[in-house]
């Protein structure tokens, strides 16, 4: 009966405590009379549930009077006065309904999208040169070679850690020489080392047949300014 509600809702005020009850406008202590047997056994509405509302309630109170005060404007925006007024035409313009975005703001997707754009650009070098085309030292043996070998149509996967040589940043980039099979596909392909004290570079190669094949090969160049690795692999089916 409403007895056992009225227990059980005491009963997880005392619980929470202060964790969810702090300065009250008396919202809440009035949703939370209004709770039934059937809203706690479904958790259409309980103690907390009566909190968060108010809490809604509140922030959407303090966030008019910051508006009205001229707080959270973003910079560059048209000025408002008076009332505002909803148009839906200017709304649906906005694409607010869309993508919960104001002109002149940048969403989180936006933002993430650009930072996945922005770690495909091979990173600059320290001493502002270009890459320019791989060079590589016939006299140097490679740092290691892989075998690897997958059924057609499936992928074969090899890893391996670059560290880096000296206690600096460094750009790098990470690249297959000209004339690599292109069955081979490394990640990733540039970005900046931490120092040689932080955590290396963790370089993922795969090998891809469509087909029958034997002894593809790929050699797979990690360089700095300061050092370069060099790779070697050798596919079949």
């Amino acid at each position: 009966g409403r007895g056992r509600v009225k227990s059980a809702v005491d009963a997880r005020t005392a619980s929470a405590g202060k964790n969810y009850f702090g300065r009250s406008t008396g919202y809440a202590d009035k949703k939370i009379e209004e709770i039934t047997e059937d809203d706690l056994k479904t958790g259409r509405l309980d103690c907390v549930r009566a909190q968060q509302l108010e809490n809604w309630f509140n922030q959407r109170a303090i966030h008019k009077v910051n508006k009205e005060q001229g707080q959270g404007v973003v910079h560059g925006a048209a000025p408002t006065s008076g009332q505002n007024v909803y148009i839906a035409r200017d709304f649906m313009a906005q694409g607010v309904h869309r993508d919960g975005v104001q002109d002149g703001e940048i969403s989180q997707a936006d933002l993430a999208t650009h930072l996945q754009e922005l770690a495909k650009v091979p990173a600059q070098r320290l001493d502002g040169e270009e890459w320019g085309a791989i060079t590589l030292d016939p006299a140097m043996p490679p740092t290691a070679t892989y075998e690897l070998r997958a059924s057609p149509r499936n992928v074969a996967v090899q890893e391996f850690d670059v560290k880096n040589s000296y206690n600096t940043f460094a750009p790098y980039r990470c690249v297959f020489t000209a004339g690599s099979s292109p069955l081979f596909s490394a990640t990733p392909n540039a970005g900046t080392m931490n120092r040689r004290s932080g955590e290396p570079v963790h370089v993922i190669v795969r090998f891809s047949p469509a087909e029958l094949v034997a002894g593809a090969e790929a050699t797979l160049v990690f360089e700095t300014e300061d050092f370069q690795h060099v790779y070697r692999f050798i596919g079949s089916t």
